[in-house]
C-alpha cells in the first residue's frame, strides 16, 4: 500500500500551485468508506519534508462547517479527492470538487477500485442523484456542478 503511495505523493506535489496557502493539501474524502486511508494519507504527507504547510483533515481541522467550502477556495494548495464508490453522491463531497473547480484550485483525484466516474447521464441528473442544498446554498449553480463533473 505505501509503494501506491509514492506516486500518488508525486503526482501532488506536481500539481502543487506555488502560492501560499493555510493547507497545502485539503484531503477531501467519504468518511464511512475512506477513514482509515485518509488518515494515512495525511501521515504520510506530514512526514514528507517537501510538504511545508499543514494538510488538512476534517477530523482534525474543521471548527465550523461553514467555513468548510471557503478553505477548499481560498486556504488550500491542492486538493486530494479520494474517490470512493459514493463520494461524488456525499452533498459535501460534491461541494469541495464544485468549489474547487470553480475557484481554479487544482484537484488530484485517487480513484479506488469501487468508483466509478460518472457518466453523461448522471451528470445531466445530478440534481436527481444528490442533494443540492449545500451547493445552491453556497450560491453554486447547477451549471456550476455539470462543469465540474
Amino acid at each position: 500500500m505505501l509503494a501506491t503511495l509514492v506516486p500518488i505523493l508525486r503526482g501532488c506535489f506536481l500539481r502543487l500551485l506555488k502560492r501560499t496557502a493555510t493547507y497545502q493539501f485539503f484531503l477531501s474524502h467519504h468518511n464511512a468508506a475512506a477513514c482509515a486511508m485518509t488518515r494515512l494519507l495525511k501521515m504520510q504527507l506530514q512526514g514528507n519534508p517537501k510538504v511545508k504547510n499543514d494538510v488538512f483533515l476534517d477530523s482534525d481541522n474543521l471548527l465550523d462547517l461553514d467555513t468548510l467550502l471557503d478553505t477548499v477556495s481560498h486556504n488550500c494548495g491542492v486538493v486530494v479527492a479520494l474517490c470512493t464508490r459514493d463520494y461524488l453522491e456525499r452533498p459535501w463531497c460534491l461541494a469541495e470538487v464544485v468549489i474547487s473547480h470553480a475557484n481554479k484550485v487544482p484537484m488530484f483525484p485517487i480513484r479506488f477500485d469501487s468508483f466509478e466516474a460518472p457518466d453523461k447521464d448522471w451528470i445531466a441528473q445530478v440534481g436527481d442523484n444528490v442533494d443540492l442544498y449545500v451547493l445552491t446554498e453556497k450560491g453554486l449553480s447547477l451549471d456550476a456542478t455539470e462543469a465540474a463533473l
